[in-house]
């Protein structure tokens, strides 16, 4: 359970997820925000402030929304437009606030990493998350590939070369 509006942050799992094939649920039980919610996948503990890091983020957004983020590195970057619906995007290094709201790298002077959007969503795409709805998920995590089921429809498959690491909410 989650209470806090804030930036991103990542509660992961002890394990690691390569080649498995993971189930949760997932909702949100208010109606008093509209941000993103999501999982991470192959992330590593230390890979929100490293400059390596490299693993994929599942992230659903209820409603088409721009902002610019300001403070601290989120100085560098202009702003960026979430959008509605369901995607799939590949973290590189230590986004920016503005770069991770957008699924977007800007390659700023002083930026250190980014965000390479890889799909959007079967049926979900472009539509978002309902308040106090539960979602079932499921991921097939594999070293080529990532599937994600949601209720029991397969939303995102992506081919790629993926690292180990844990699943993270």
């Amino acid at each position: 359970l989650q209470t806090v509006n804030g930036q991103p942050t990542v509660f992961y799992s002890d394990f690691n997820v390569l080649n498995s094939d993971v189930r949760g649920r997932l909702s949100v039980q208010t109606s008093a925000d509209d941000d993103y919610v999501g999982f991470v996948l192959g992330f590593n503990p230390g890979d929100t402030a490293s400059a390596v890091a490299d693993f994929l983020l599942v992230d659903w957004k209820q409603i088409t929304q721009s902002y610019n983020f300001s403070g601290g590195t989120a100085d560098l970057t202009p702003g960026s437009t979430a959008a509605a619906g369901l995607a799939v995007s590949r973290v590189s290094g230590v986004p920016t606030a503005d770069e991770l709201w957008g699924h977007t790298s800007f390659g700023e002077t002083g930026d250190a990493g980014g965000l390479t959007e890889l799909a959007r969503g079967a049926t979900l795409g472009q539509t978002g998350w309902q308040d106090f709805v539960e979602y079932s998920f499921r991921f097939v995590f594999r070293q080529d590939s990532l599937q994600v089921f949601v209720d029991d429809l397969l939303q995102l498959s992506v081919s790629g070369s993926f690292s180990d690491g844990r699943l993270g909410f």
